[in-house]
């Protein structure tokens, strides 16, 4: 207590120096937040970012939105040492490869030249098995709940489902025949063309009428139960995007989708409320 006293006696001009650069250190961290932010919109595509524009900043504001992004997203910031170690990766790694980055409670992921972030704790998620009578809702645990209403046009077809329905995980081998198509798919290959991301895969609840997967999540429907006008069962909705025919995708779950629009009447069968942006 008794050095300021004597600084202001030997230097009586410190106490305004001191007050005079800590306003300048604010501007210039108001200055940094706003540049932060302005590039971050710039990059951003829903929760991801464009890895593609990240790259065309110089390296000092590539932190900057990096950290601005996993603090948007509510997640942890790394140590400098991880935050350069996350740069270099994501951005020099082969493309062919799905680089990964982790520090505690926090994985990053490269696909399709996006960045994903999200928490271990979500990310180890798995959902809950069971047995689903139509009429009912179908919790998920975690990861949401299924429900199902009246609807007329897309869907699944009320007198092509059994009154129970099976929801499980993949266990490998899968196939399935979407609508729109004639042939039965190797659901592993279906969803690599469709550009789901890699670690969402096995938390997709599959949808079972009997032997038949009547559904793969909110994605897509087996041609067969397809809803006629007046007979069809839609889930319940909060937000989604549209696809093919039969199909609907969600920028949280597909990898580097662009130009997705809202639709009112999405032939999907299930609510994903953490799935959804």
């Amino acid at each position: 207590m008794e050095v300021l006293p004597v600084i202001r006696g030997r230097w009586p001009a410190a106490a305004r120096t001191v007050a005079r650069v800590a306003g300048h250190a604010a501007e210039a961290l108001q200055i940094e937040s706003a540049l932060a932010s302005a590039d971050l919109e710039s990059v951003a595509l829903g929760s991801a970012l464009s890895l593609d524009a990240l790259a065309r900043l110089p390296v000092a504001r590539q932190r900057l939105v990096l950290r601005a992004w996993l603090r948007q997203l509510g997640l942890p910031v790394p140590s400098e040492r991880t935050l350069a170690a996350l740069r270099h990766d994501m951005l020099e790694a082969a493309d062919d490869r799905l680089p990964r980055v982790n520090w505690p409670g926090v994985s990053v992921h490269r696909y399709r030249r996006y960045l994903h972030a999200l928490g271990q704790a979500e990310e180890a998620a798995t959902i809950a098995e069971g047995n689903w009578p139509v009429g009912s809702a179908f919790d998920l645990g975690s990861l949401g709940r299924l429900t199902l209403r009246p609807a007329t046009g897309k869907g699944l077809r009320r007198d092509g489902l059994p009154p129970v329905l099976r929801v499980d995980s993949r266990t490998g081998g899968e196939v399935f025949r979407p609508a729109g198509s004639e042939h039965r798919r190797p659901l592993r290959k279906w969803l690599q063309e469709r550009g789901i991301l890699p670690w969402r895969r096995e938390q997709l609840p599959l949808i079972r009428a009997g032997d038949e997967v009547a559904a793969i999540g909110d994605i897509a429907l087996w041609r067969v139960v397809r809803g006629r006008a007046g007979r069809a069962l839609l889930a319940d909705r909060v937000g989604g995007t549209s696809g093919a025919d039969g199909e609907r995708g969600d920028d949280a779950l597909r990898g580097g989708r662009q130009g997705a629009v809202p639709i009112d009447c999405p032939p999907v069968v299930l609510l994903l409320r953490r799935w959804l942006p």
